[in-house]
């Protein structure tokens, strides 16, 4: 189960960096009361920035996970 976790987080992160360099809305979801703030400061910019936070999120511990089931086995 560790193994297809790690995997799917490494797939999505990629996909997110994917969906920031065709500039497509953010494909992650959040109450709006959370993103209400960082939408009114990064305006236009918000999918590109959560996208890519995410993204970079989703990419490191998707990573490290599947390095550390790597370790284990």
């Amino acid at each position: 189960m560790e193994l297809i976790v790690s995997i799917f987080l490494i797939i999505h992160g990629l996909y997110s960096y994917y969906a920031v360099f065709k500039n497509k809305k953010t494909i992650h979801f959040e109450l709006p009361v959370t993103s209400y703030l960082s939408e009114k400061i990064l305006g236009k910019y918000f999918d590109k920035w959560h996208n890519f936070f995410w993204g970079t999120i989703q990419l490191i511990i998707g990573i490290v996970s599947f390095i550390y089931f790597l370790k284990k086995y």
